[in-house]
């Protein structure tokens, strides 16, 4: 049986923090102190909350079609690329960066 949450560590604030099964990297971040800009608000309409999964992408939701279009538009490209407002945290450990260069 797999555990009800996640232990996500935000990198460079080297924050570790409890994330509660659905949510999503953005909630869990701005909850512990973890600053990540978000222009559109976690609606999916830019791009500026970009992350790179470091570990623990299996224990994140897949990303579905909105997500990646909107990467691909915006040219960032990269299998661990993705939108901290549309990670969704199932359940393990996450290792993640914010502020990335997310352009490769």
């Amino acid at each position: 049986m797999k555990p009800a949450g996640a232990s996500v560590t935000f990198l460079p604030a080297n924050v570790t923090a409890a994330a509660v099964k659905g949510e999503s990297l953005l909630d869990c971040a701005l909850a512990h102190g973890v600053r990540i800009e978000c222009e559109c608000g976690g609606s999916c309409a830019c791009t500026t909350c970009c992350v790179r999964i470091i570990a623990g992408n299996e224990a994140l939701s897949v990303p579905e079609a909105p997500e990646l279009d909107r990467l691909t538009l915006e040219g960032r490209h990269g299998t661990a690329l993705r939108l901290a407002c549309q990670a969704l945290v199932f359940y393990g450990d996450i290792l993640v960066e914010t502020n990335p260069d997310c352009s490769s």
